[in-house]
C-alpha cells in the first residue's frame, strides 16, 4: 500500500487535523553527531517489549523494535510499501511454490567476528523454527522442512508447505533474525547479531542501551551512533519525558498531541495504521464461546463514537482484520455489525443470555486503552453485559500465557506477512490463540493464502477469509488508529515508521549537532 506522509509540529497538527499519513517523514536533516545516542521513550514492560533478546524465544512483536537493530533481517521489509528489499541477504528467488534460495551479502560478520555466512543462517533458522515457548517456533515451525548451505553465500530453504510466495515477508520479522553460532544458550541476555548496532549494557524493565556495529554492511549510511530505549508508560510519563528533554523521541497516541503543543520544536509524524483497537476472547471458554454473544457485543458496539472520543476521529472504523486499503479487504462484510442495541439484546436474548451476563477483561495502563474500555463498558451495559475491567501491566503473561481471564483490550499488531493476522490469531496451535480455536474451512485458506504467489488469487481467498472471521464475530474489532510519533528538536533525518509497537528505521533518523 502506497502512502503519503504528513510532518506537523504539534501546535500545526492540532488546528490542521491528522490527515491519511504514510510510511516516512522528513524532519530537520541538519548536520548529524556521529557519536549522538537516540533516546527512545517506549514501554519495556507489560503490553510492549517481553524482555526477550532471542528471536526464538520472543513472545511479543513489539520485540521487533529492540531485536531487528541488533540482528538485522534477512529480508528487509520497506515500512512505506510493505514491499520485500535486500537485507542481510541481497536477493532471493523462488525455486518453487516449496523451495526459496537466500543470496547473502558478501564478506558478513556477526558482532563477536564470526562469519554471517550460509552454515550461519541455516543454524539460525533451525534455531527459530524449533525454540519452544516463543512465536516463531508457531509461525516458522510448521513451513521449514531443512536449510541447506549450497556454499558459503547460498542458502536452500525446503518447505514442508508450498508457501515459497509468502517466506521472504515471512523472513523480514523475527524469524529472519540469525543469531550468532554458539550463542543458543545466551543470546536472551546476551544478543550477538550481524546488524547496525550491537548490544551494549540492558537494565531489564528500565533501559536497553545499543552502540553502531562498525562492521557493519552498510555502517557508512547508520548515522546514530546509538540508541537508548527508556521504560515509559503510555500516556503523560511519555509525554513528560519528551517536553522535559528526557526522550528524543516517542510513539504517540492522537489524544496526546495537544501536550506537545507546549514545545513547538517538537514534531509529530503521522501514518495510516494496520493495527486494530480490539476486545480479544478466547473463543473456548463461556460465554465467549457461543456465536451469538459474541455477534450482540459486536452490535452493541458505536465505532464511530469509539473512534472520535479515544482517536479525535482519526483513524478508521474496523469491521474485520484488514483496513479497507488493504488489497483483500471484504467491502461486503463491512457494517455487517452496525450500532444496533436492541439487535444485541435480541440475540442475547436467543443465545440464553436475556437475564444479563457479566464478563471481565484485561486493560492496559494506557490512556487510549482505558477511555475504549471506558465506552465498551457503558455501550454493553446498555444491552445488559456488565463489563468488568481488571488492569494489568503484563497482558502477554496474564492474558495469552496464564490465561487469568477470558478476555482483553489489546491492539493488534500487524505482522510483515499479512496472513500472520489469520493464522497467528484464529487457526490452531498458536500462541495468540487462547482457545486454540480451529475452523477448518479458514485454517484451509490460510494455508492456501501462504501458498500462491498469485496475488490476484490471494486477495480473492483473504476475501474470504476475512468474511469467515467477520460472520463468526472471532473478535470485536473497533477502530484502526493512526501511527504517530513525536521527535524533538534534535532528531533530524527521515521517521520511517514500522506497524505500531514495532519502532522505526533506525538507519533513516540521525541526531543533529547543536
Amino acid at each position: 500500500m502506497k502512502k503519503a506522509i504528513v510532518v506537523l509540529s504539534a501546535a500545526m497538527l492540532a488546528v490542521a487535523g491528522c490527515s491519511a499519513g504514510g510510511g516516512t517523514g522528513t524532519t530537520n536533516p541538519g548536520t548529524y553527531d556521529p557519536n549522538g545516542i537516540l533516546r527512545y521513550a517506549t514501554e519495556l514492560t507489560g503490553s510492549g517489549v517481553s524482555g526477550h533478546l532471542d528471536p526464538g524465544k520472543s513472545t511479543s512483536v513489539c520485540d521487533f523494535s529492540v531485536m531487528a537493530p541488533i540482528y538485522g533481517t534477512l529480508i528487509n521489509r520497506d515500512p512505506a510499501n510493505g514491499k520485500a528489499v535486500a537485507g542481510l541477504a541481497e536477493k532471493w528467488t523462488a525455486v518453487d511454490d516449496r523451495t526459496l534460495e537466500l543470496t547473502l551479502r558478501a564478506n558478513l560478520k556477526f558482532t563477536n567476528g564470526a562469519a554471517f555466512d550460509a552454515a550461519a543462517v541455516v543454524a539460525g533458522l533451525t534455531h527459530n523454527a524449533t525454540t519452544k515457548g516463543g512465536q516463531t517456533s508457531a509461525s516458522l515451525g510448521p513451513l521449514l522442512d531443512k536449510a541447506t548451505a549450497v556454499d558459503a553465500r547460498t542458502v536452500r530453504i525446503a518447505l514442508k508447505q508450498p508457501v515459497a510466495g509468502s517466506l521472504p515477508l515471512i523472513l523480514s520479522g523475527r524469524e529472519g533474525m540469525i543469531i550468532a553460532p554458539g550463542t543458543e544458550d545466551t543470546a536472551d541476555k546476551q544478543p550477538v547479531g550481524a546488524g547496525p548496532f550491537r548490544l551494549d549494557n540492558m537494565t531489564a524493565g528500565q533501559q536497553i542501551t545499543i552502540k553502531k556495529n562498525p562492521d557493519y554492511w552498510n555502517a557508512a549510511n547508520i548515522k546514530l551512533g546509538g540508541v537508548q530505549w527508556i521504560n515509559t508508560q503510555g500516556g503523560p510519563p511519555t509525554i513528560n519525558a519528551l517536553l522535559g528533554g528526557d526522550a528524543d523521541l516517542a510513539q504517540i497516541t492522537p489524544d496526546q498531541v495537544d501536550a506537545l503543543k507546549r514545545d513547538p520544536g517538537i514534531k509529530v509524524t503521522s501514518v495510516p495504521g494496520g493495527g486494530y483497537y480490539k476486545l480479544n476472547w478466547n473463543l473456548a471458554q463461556a460465554p465467549f464461546s457461543n456465536v451469538q454473544f459474541r455477534q450482540a457485543l459486536n452490535h452493541a458496539i458505536n465505532r464511530d463514537q469509539i473512534a472520535q472520543a479515544v482517536f479525535g476521529g482519526q483513524g478508521e472504523v474496523a469491521w474485520g482484520p484488514y483496513p479497507s486499503t488493504f488489497f483483500g479487504y471484504n467491502a461486503d462484510k463491512a457494517k455487517k455489525y452496525p450500532y444496533d442495541p436492541q439487535q444485541a439484546k435480541d440475540l442475547l436474548q436467543q443465545a440464553g443470555f436475556g437475564s444479563g451476563v457479566k464478563i471481565t477483561a484485561f486493560i492496559p495502563p494506557v490512556t487510549s486503552f482505558q477511555r475504549f474500555g471506558e465506552i465498551l463498558q457503558q455501550q454493553f451495559k446498555a444491552v445488559g453485559v456488565d463489563l468488568a475491567l481488571v488492569p494489568s501491566t503484563n497482558i502477554v503473561q496474564d492474558y495469552f500465557t496464564d490465561k487469568k481471564q477470558n478476555a482483553t483490550v489489546i491492539t493488534w499488531p500487524p505482522r510483515p506477512d499479512p496472513a500472520d493476522t489469520l493464522l497467528v490469531q484464529f487457526t490452531p496451535g498458536t500462541f495468540n490463540n487462547t482457545g486454540n480455536y480451529n475452523d477448518p474451512q479458514l485454517t484451509d485458506l490460510v494455508k492456501q493464502i501462504r501458498a500462491t504467489t498469485d496475488d490476484a488469487q490471494k486477495a480473492a481467498l483473504y476475501k474470504q477469509a476475512y468474511g469467515i472471521v467477520v460472520d463468526s464475530a472471532l473478535d470485536l474489532p473497533a477502530v484502526f488508529p493512526p501511527l504517530m510519533s513525536a521527535a524533538g528538536a534534535k532528531v533530524g533525518g527521515t521517521v520511517r515508521q514500522f506497524e505500531n509497537c514495532q519502532g522505526i528505521d533506525l538507519a533513516s533518523v540521525q541526531i543533529n549537532k547543536a
